[in-house]
């Protein structure tokens, strides 16, 4: 009888060895699968995002060279401290609904962004509802949302390019819902003593794909309505542009443009949006300097893990018993009874018939 179970419970150890072999080689190989399935859609990064060519724009002839204005029109905050060392930014953009011609709402986005020669900057965005404050000096960061303390921590912690991509990337939003936007006439200008160039913005009646802005890293100031962008119709843009000669970096730009869309209830509303783009102190900026006042970060306390402490557990009676033996078993006293050591062998069960 006993041998005749002692098979069986070794049939069944190995029927369960096996079953685990198995899940383990379908788990390994599901592994990647499920992986890839839960990895996001991949999203389209700017160039301003991934590295830039600093090498020299030739700017003589943007209304011609597609290339050429394509890098102009997509450069990024990176690459104007690349090129230009140190600079002011001032940008706003002001976002106009309008039906029959009465103002329904208005909003303003203002960022203030200073960088100095050493890297260092000073990021300040937000509109009436939200406000954003970013200093980054060495390798600290300082960040305060809305109103609060300024909290302090490590520069690497924080996504520092998406958050002032997001802000100083107003031109380049606004000219994104604008098919056909391109740069007409151009004509020699200066700003603050740098020799530039000054040209029109206008629609084209046979855009360019290859030459019209990225999709930004940044969102839009306010959250658009549904499908908006699709049943939009484009009524006018007119504005300047002014690019820096040497570099090509747009230090000045104003451009309105206005479209016509469909409101919540079905009646046709008109949206204005206006961009104020002006860059500053080119190459003389002071050096941004730590806050006096900031707090620490903080954090949430994070509780000590040990994932394999179950295996010292299950070890520890045995490391303890091998080193110190167990002493021999006493007698139980009259009229105890000892339930963990079961039942008398007088008293066993019987075995059962046909095994």
């Amino acid at each position: 009888m006993l041998q005749i179970c002692a098979q069986k419970a070794s049939l069944r150890l190995r029927s369960a060895k096996t079953w685990g072999i198995l899940a383990a080689l379908l788990v390994a190989q599901m592994g990647p699968l499920a992986c890839k399935r839960r990895s996001p859609k991949p999203v389209h990064v700017p160039q301003m995002a991934q590295g830039f060519d600093a090498s020299p724009i030739d700017v003589a002839d943007l209304t011609t060279h597609a290339a050429a204005r394509r890098h102009v029109l997509n450069m990024g905050a990176p690459e104007w401290g690349a090129r230009l060392g140190s600079f002011a930014l001032r940008a706003q953009t002001t976002i106009t609904v309008s039906q029959n011609n009465n103002p329904v709402s208005q909003r303003q986005h203002t960022t203030v962004y200073v960088r100095d020669a050493d890297g260092s900057s000073h990021l300040q965005a937000g509109n009436a509802d939200h406000q954003l404050e970013l200093i980054a000096v060495g390798d600290k960061a300082y960040v305060r949302q809305d109103k609060g303390h300024l909290r302090s921590k490590r520069r690497q912690e924080v996504d520092e390019v998406e958050m002032i991509e997001a802000a100083a990337s107003a031109l380049r939003q606004m000219l994104q819902h604008f098919t056909g936007a391109t740069l007409v006439q151009g004509t020699q200008a200066t700003w603050e003593g740098r020799a530039a160039l000054r040209y029109e913005v206008e629609l084209s009646e046979h855009p360019d794909p290859t030459s019209e802005p990225e999709p930004s890293l940044a969102l839009l100031p306010i959250a658009p309505p549904s499908r908006w962008r699709e049943e939009a119709k484009h009524a006018h843009l007119d504005g300047k542009v002014v690019v820096d000669e040497a570099t090509g970096v747009v230090v000045k730009a104003d451009v309105v443009g206005s479209m016509t869309l469909t409101g919540p209830t079905g009646q046709p509303l008109t949206l204005v949006l206006r961009c104020v783009h002006t860059l500053t102190e080119i190459g003389t900026v002071s050096k941004v300097r730590e806050p006096a006042e900031s707090i620490s970060e903080i954090r949430r306390p994070t509780r000590p893990r040990a994932p394999l402490s179950f295996f010292r557990e299950a070890q520890a009676p045995k490391a303890s018993g091998a080193a110190n033996p167990a002493p021999a078993a006493q007698a139980p006293a009259e009229g105890a009874t000892d339930e963990a050591a079961g039942p008398p062998p007088e008293e066993e069960l019987p075995e059962e018939e046909g095994l």
